[in-house]
């Protein structure tokens, strides 16, 4: 009852959601729609075995702003699953196409699930017999279309870029060689970022799970980012985490060495500012609240100890 009362009161302050106005576009506001704080919640609902109420929170999500696939939360991968589940089998399979052609993702990452699950995958090939004969590799060969050759040379030159940036912080640090290196990854990162939009899976694709991180550390060691990372994160294109990240990183000094947000382990390294309201500033910004961060935590570890078993 505690979650539907959850639910409820959050779908009330998120009820309604603005637009970002963009240089060239008007999109969607994923921080104001309570689109984040609804994919936290279907998370944990999941991990939890709260199958009904991820399902409901994530059409909730669906309904205000297209879904995205968060590299951490894996949304529309959650969302197709629960679909089949649920027997919506070509809303599921259009969930596929959407991450085969928007992502490059592989239909495995749904269908993995199949596994552990023998009687949804019987009752979804009674429905689809052929699914595994026509449609998979059609979905398959519609990734494969994804990394086109300008999408490779681009994958290539922010792998470039990822590696001098670990690279000139590895060992013995020259600071003038980083400084360098930080300098020109930022001119190529803006004119990326203003050629083909920001660098994400939807970018890049789902090839490299290391890329992302790579790709995400660069940021926080550019000046002038603050404005751009949030403008992303209103608009989809990052989760909240980076911005988070950048927040804490570059705002360390300023306030005496403590951290605005206290995202995961920061908080070995110093204090959490004015902790009353670290979940309203989190909040604000489409992280989850602390506990939320804490029992997703704790249900990922239980879910990872349970499979090496």
């Amino acid at each position: 009852m505690h979650k539907l009362i959850l639910f409820s009161a959050f779908f009330l302050v998120f009820s309604s959601f603005s637009a970002v106005k963009g240089e060239n576009e008007i999109v969607l506001d994923y921080i104001t729609s309570g689109y984040f704080q609804l994919i936290h919640q279907a998370d944990i609902a999941y991990l939890e075995g709260d199958y009904d109420l991820a399902f409901a929170l994530l059409q909730e999500a669906e309904r205000r702003v297209p879904l995205i696939n968060q590299f951490r939360h894996r949304e529309i991968e959650l969302y197709a699953w629960l679909l089949i589940k649920n027997g919506q089998y070509d809303r599921a399979i259009h969930y596929m196409e959407h991450l085969a052609v928007a992502y490059g993702q592989y239909p495995i990452a749904v269908t993995r699930r199949f596994y552990d699950n023998p009687d949804i995958k019987s009752r979804f090939l009674e429905n689809n017999p052929n699914f595994f004969e026509i449609t998979f590799p059609v979905l398959v060969a519609k990734s494969e279309d994804f990394y086109t050759p300008e999408r490779l040379e681009l994958i290539q030159l922010l792998k470039e870029m990822a590696y001098n940036d670990k690279r000139v912080r590895t060992g013995s640090l020259n600071f003038f060689e980083m400084r360098e290196v930080d300098s020109a990854n930022r001119i190529k990162m803006l004119q990326i970022i203003e050629e083909h939009g920001f660098p994400t899976k939807r970018l890049f694709g789902s090839r490299d799970s290391l890329l992302y991180g790579g790709v995400s550390a660069m940021f926080l060691h550019f000046e002038e980012m603050e404005e751009i990372l949030h403008h992303a994160v209103r608009a989809g294109n990052i989760q909240p985490t980076l911005y988070g990240w950048y927040i804490d990183r570059n705002g360390w000094f300023e306030r005496g060495g403590t951290f605005s947000f206290g995202l995961s382990n920061s908080t070995d390294f110093g204090e959490i500012y004015d902790i009353g309201n670290v979940d309203k500033r989190r909040l604000a910004i489409g992280l989850p609240t602390r506990e939320q961060e804490r029992r997703r935590r704790e249900l990922r570890n239980e879910r990872r100890r349970q499979q090496a078993e």
